[in-house]
């Protein structure tokens, strides 16, 4: 009797611990693995093409796993396919004028033995090379300026440029463009020019790729004074009798000004004044409102457009 009892333990345990080869064949299309050692209690299919259980549960499963174990390289986040709908949902940020980090900006530094000098750039200036990106690994840590990083904003790394400044980057493969804020050192890398945020490689569409050829066009850059960053007027003149104007953003691309305006003006009422678009002599486009309301009126409408992701300036007419 006793003799039994231990064989049918020692069987028990035989069969709970042993594993099977599962080949290729036996799994989902697209699994890389040649052989995998499983459990004999996951489901997989039969040679007669039936399977015991769905499964794609057990892909799901094994890749699950892998991602979590990944953790000590960088990456997108865990749950990437909840995040890259939580992107999608995302607004494209506008830029600002912002007084120059105290933190992230020496005249130069060094970085594995290699030298890099931080320079001011002129709006509209443009570079050309291939964009990275960066994830979980630096998610929460310390950025160069300071601040800390979210991988699930529209941020990104530059070596040379002064931060905080606001660049437009398209992606040459397939077009598509998006507005950054630049507030970190990097990428360390010979051919590369620029590390997105991982939020931001995902809608320019090469997260799963890891780079692309882009373009980087500069829309902002930070002062060194807290007086003139209000939208760099750039010695703005008023005329001594007038309207009064409701400055919005400035902008180096005409067309991205004209789009500012057409959004603006279906943002207010028509009587508050006319929307226009104006050029200096630097090729800097201002979107403004002219108008002729009450300052209660104009503070008012300062607040709505503040509201809606516009920093705008009243320059008021001498009466």
């Amino acid at each position: 009797m006793h003799f039994f009892l231990i064989f049918a333990l020692f069987f028990l345990v035989s069969c709970s611990s042993k594993t099977m080869m599962v080949n290729k064949d036996d799994l989902l299309e697209g699994d890389s693995s040649s052989q995998v050692l499983a459990p004999l209690w996951l489901p997989y299919k039969k040679s007669n093409g039936s399977s015991v259980a769905p499964v794609k549960n057990y892909k799901k499963e094994v890749k699950e796993k892998t991602s979590v174990l990944d953790v000590s390289g960088d990456g997108p986040p865990l749950l990437e396919e909840t995040n890259i709908k939580r992107v999608a949902n995302l607004s494209e940020p506008r830029p600002k004028a912002e007084v120059i980090s105290s933190y992230g900006n020496p005249s130069s530094y060094k970085v594995d033995g290699i030298s890099y000098r931080v320079r001011s750039y002129e709006i509209g200036e443009t570079e050309s090379g291939i964009g990275s990106w960066y994830g979980r690994k630096f998610h929460g840590r310390r950025t160069s300026s300071g601040e800390v990083f979210d991988m699930y904003q529209f941020s990104a790394a530059h070596r040379s440029m002064q931060i905080p400044a606001w660049v437009r980057v398209t992606n040459l493969k397939n077009g598509r463009n998006l507005i950054v804020r630049v507030n970190d050192r990097g990428p360390f890398v010979d051919d590369r020019i620029i590390d997105l945020s991982w939020a931001a490689a995902v809608k320019l569409g090469y997260n799963e790729l890891g780079t692309a050829p882009v373009r980087i066009e500069i829309l902002e850059t930070p002062s060194k004074r807290a007086d003139s960053v209000n939208l760099r007027l750039d010695k703005t003149k008023v005329s001594m009798e007038g309207p009064d104007i409701i400055q919005i953003i400035a902008l180096s691309s005409l067309e991205r000004a004209r789009q500012e305006a057409i959004v603006i003006e279906k943002k207010i009422p028509a009587v508050s004044g006319k929307v226009r678009v104006v050029a200096n002599e630097t090729g800097i486009y201002r979107v403004q409102i002219v108008t002729k309301m009450t300052d209660d009126e104009i503070e008012k409408m300062i607040l709505q457009l503040s509201d809606n992701g516009w920093q705008p300036t009243h320059l008021k007419a001498t009466r």
